[in-house]
């Protein structure tokens, strides 16, 4: 896999101090060619003194563009990384009867998780959320017996992730 790649200069668009009041967006052209495989992982990350921000480029007739409600400096960039997934309170093949719950961690190298999604025994689950952390106490959805975890994480460029965890209850 290769690293966030850069395929435009940073463009200064005004001010972050300056407020906006609706959307609008920004459309960049690449300065070299795109390799195909990443044609569909292409961000703008908006960049200013005090965050940094990526929302998925759409192509347009050679340009790509995306949305946003602030002013800042912009770059076009690939992201082929899937995000990472982190579990802690269960592991695969535990026994799990005296745990109270499930912590995951999901991470990303452009700090941008798209979606999240859980399910128990093929059944979507709960988790809430809580930043980058996403937390399941145990509950009547998880009943005594063997029992399959599936997670899925998807970043904002649409790489995704899936952990399986196999345990008893």
């Amino acid at each position: 896999k290769t690293a966030s790649t850069d395929y435009s200069a940073i463009h200064d668009v005004h001010t972050y101090q300056v407020p906006v009041h609706s959307m609008f967006s920004v459309r960049i052209k690449s300065e070299t060619n795109i390799p195909y495989p990443l044609r569909n992982r292409m961000l703008i990350r908006k960049i200013t003194k005090t965050d940094s921000d990526v929302r998925k480029a759409n192509w347009e007739l050679g340009w790509y563009s995306a949305s946003f409600r602030e002013f800042g400096s912009f770059q076009l960039i690939a992201d082929d990384i899937p995000p990472q997934i982190a579990v802690s309170g269960i592991a695969d093949g535990a026994m799990a009867s005296k745990a109270s719950r499930i912590i995951v961690t999901a991470t990303d190298n452009n700090e941008a998780i798209r979606n999240f999604r859980a399910e128990l025994n093929g059944k979507w689950l709960m988790f809430s959320q809580k930043g980058r952390t996403f937390t399941y106490k145990f509950d009547e959805n998880c009943l005594p017996g063997n029992h399959s975890l599936k997670i899925s994480v998807e970043d904002e460029a649409g790489n995704t992730t899936v952990k399986n965890i196999r345990f008893t209850r």
